[in-house]
């Protein structure tokens, strides 16, 4: 199991944003986590953290999907949800500036897989 699956596993009821940010059908009743999968559109992962700041970081309604009309603008509540960022390149690869660590090194938990996890199952 790569990082993907495991984050699937480690909470029910996930959103799962794959390849790109998509928030249609999320709930924040019903959705235990939100997952980042491999994003890169409309940017990469680490530009999309850092110029969405205040989402990852907040304690009530945030809007996304803002535009110059805001015609698919639309609030989103993310607070106490985990979100869980599945990349297959790291934080310091070449393409990630230094101002992009800064503000997001500290604030993750970094696990690193270099193989598949086997987890136990319940009994």
């Amino acid at each position: 199991m790569f990082e993907t699956e495991y984050a699937k596993s480690l909470f029910k009821n996930y959103h799962h944003h794959k390849d790109k940010v998509d928030w249609e059908g999320y709930s924040w009743a019903n959705n235990g986590s939100i997952i980042f999968d491999d994003v890169n559109l409309p940017d990469h992962i680490w530009k999309y953290v850092r110029t969405n700041k205040v989402m990852f970081q907040s304690s009530s309604i945030v809007a996304v999907n803002t535009s110059a009309t805001n015609c698919y603008k639309r609030g989103v509540r993310v607070v106490q949800k985990p979100i869980i960022i599945c990349t297959n390149d790291g934080l310091l690869d070449n393409f990630v500036s230094a101002p992009y660590r800064a503000g997001i090194a500290p604030n993750c938990v970094w696990l690193d897989l270099h193989e598949p996890l086997t987890l136990v199952s319940d009994p």
